[in-house]
């Protein structure tokens, strides 16, 4: 949609400041920035170093890149600009980590189930009319830190049993001291 409203050069503009933010969090929260797809980051947690709590992380890093853009949008609608909204799929598992490609062109990256998982959960974020979903593990390793909702059970593409989805909600922490003032 951006790219029939805005001419190239502002387009640039527009998605840097947004690709920045969203990128931002991902390494303030000990991520590796993988590659921009478009309006589209893919990152992941444990590689090249080792990170504590990668699914945890991960989960701040979308709660907070969320934040953030909203912030950007105050300024964004004064100036009249479109607002960009991201929505998340985060996955945990194993996968395999390191140079892949042809000879003549590789990239560092990742390639497993949970990256294939993570990327359907993120296209279902339209669907469920939400911004951030998980799968399982991530609820799981994430613990009672993160506030989730089931959201359905679902059977993806590349999969062949039927997972739980959960939307990410919030912080506990922060839901328990919001609910602690209102009470």
């Amino acid at each position: 949609r951006l790219t029939e409203m805005l001419p190239p050069e502002d387009l640039v503009e527009v998605l840097a400041e947004y690709l920045d933010v969203l990128s931002g969090k991902v390494i303030e929260h000990e991520g590796t920035v993988d590659k921009f797809n478009g309006d589209d980051v893919m990152a992941f947690w444990g590689a090249p170093n080792t990170v504590e709590n990668p699914a945890l992380k991960a989960c701040t890093a979308a709660l907070r890149s969320r934040m953030a853009i909203k912030a950007m949008h105050v300024e964004w609608q004064s100036k009249g600009m479109p607002l960009l909204f991201a929505s998340f799929g985060i996955s945990t598992g194993d996968v395999i980590v390191g140079n892949v490609g042809s000879r003549e062109r590789m990239n560092y990256t990742v390639i497993g189930d949970s990256v294939n998982l993570a990327s359907r959960l993120q296209g279902l974020n339209k669907f469920y009319e939400t911004q951030i979903l998980i799968g399982e593990q991530t609820r799981v390793e994430a613990g009672e830190s993160m506030v989730t909702r089931l959201v359905d059970f679902v059977t993806v593409s590349g999969r062949e049993q039927p997972a739980p989805v959960y939307e990410l909600v919030g912080i506990a922490d922060l839901a328990r001291r919001f609910r602690a003032q209102i009470s």
